[in-house]
């Protein structure tokens, strides 16, 4: 289920409920928080950032959300650049400036990560869905490095949590 916002709407959007007056457990804002979904599984989600999702087979959705998480790199990486700092972007080694700067579909080939730009990775590109080696934060030693923005698209409610700490989404919510 999906409501638009009004233009110039003041405050919070009162939740949009079921014919019978309960709520929704499932919502999140996008589209610039011009829309919010509602839904009761995170398909129902989905199914408002992938038109038709939910009419796919198991395979499909996989590719849909493996598509929707490099379409929400290529603009969570260019908000990362944009907040950066100038100091932070003149201090950028030519091979940290390339893996920024590189094509989203291009996983980055990299052992360390150590500038404190967040650098944005599609986690199928990489072990154990590939061969290819995830690279390492030097910043933090922990799932979410600060300095790192993983999308993963493998599981539904994964995607969608990531796609919330990218800022893709906005307000992504369980309700109670």
């Amino acid at each position: 289920m999906i409501d638009r916002l009004a233009r110039g709407q003041v405050g919070p959007p009162r939740p949009l409920l079921r014919p019978d007056g309960s709520r929704f457990p499932l919502a999140v804002r996008y589209g610039g928080n011009g829309c919010i979904a509602y839904g009761d599984v995170p398909a129902d989600l989905l199914d408002a950032l992938i038109p038709g999702y939910c009419g796919l087979d198991d395979q499909a959705r996989l590719v849909a959300r493996i598509r929707l998480a490099y379409r929400a790199a290529v603009a969570a990486q260019a908000l990362a650049l944009a907040e950066a700092y100038p100091e932070e972007l003149q201090a950028l080694s030519s091979e940290e400036r390339a893996a920024l700067l590189r094509p989203q579909h291009e996983p980055v080939r990299l052992e360390w990560w150590s500038s404190p730009i967040p650098l944005v990775l599609v986690d199928t590109a990489y072990a154990p869905v590939t061969s290819l080696d995830r690279p390492i934060s030097t910043i933090a030693d922990v799932v979410d490095p600060p300095n790192m923005m993983w999308l993963r698209p493998q599981d539904e409610w994964e995607l969608l949590e990531s796609l919330a700490r990218s800022g893709y989404v906005q307000g992504l919510y369980e309700a109670l």
